[in-house]
């Protein structure tokens, strides 16, 4: 396998992958990066203090990220626990603002007696 190109940081955050959604944070070295969400999918990339990662996507207790370091970067899944907490609450943040807003102007409801006078004056018309 060669290696993968090196890659500036700036090249990195201007990623179209690296979306604005994305929550970025500095790796401390002992995370796991997985090829899928599970413990026994296989280790795609060990931490490394120099890296940064960026949260894409979340399912039940694993998100997906991108991580970097000055050597490769790399794609795939890191359990919460390896997640730092505040991390985790400004990416939840991000996907609130994301999902569309229901209306907040309620019609309101026909009362029974306005169907009824529309009913009556419906039939001696």
């Amino acid at each position: 396998m060669e290696p993968a190109p090196v890659k500036t940081k700036k090249e990195i955050a201007e990623n179209p992958k690296w979306q604005s959604e994305s929550v970025k944070f500095n790796l401390v070295g002992n995370e796991l990066l997985r090829e899928c969400g599970g413990t026994k999918c296989k280790v795609v990339k060990w931490g490394s203090t120099n890296g940064t990662a960026a949260i894409i996507g979340k399912q039940d207790d694993w998100f997906k990220a991108i991580i970097s370091d000055t050597e490769s970067t790399n794609e795939g899944w890191l359990n919460k626990a390896l997640v730092p907490d505040e991390i985790q609450d400004q990416y939840a943040a991000t996907i609130i603002k994301q999902e569309p807003q229901e209306s907040t102007h309620l019609e309101e409801p026909k009362k029974w007696y306005s169907k009824m006078f529309a009913w009556i004056f419906g039939i001696f018309q």
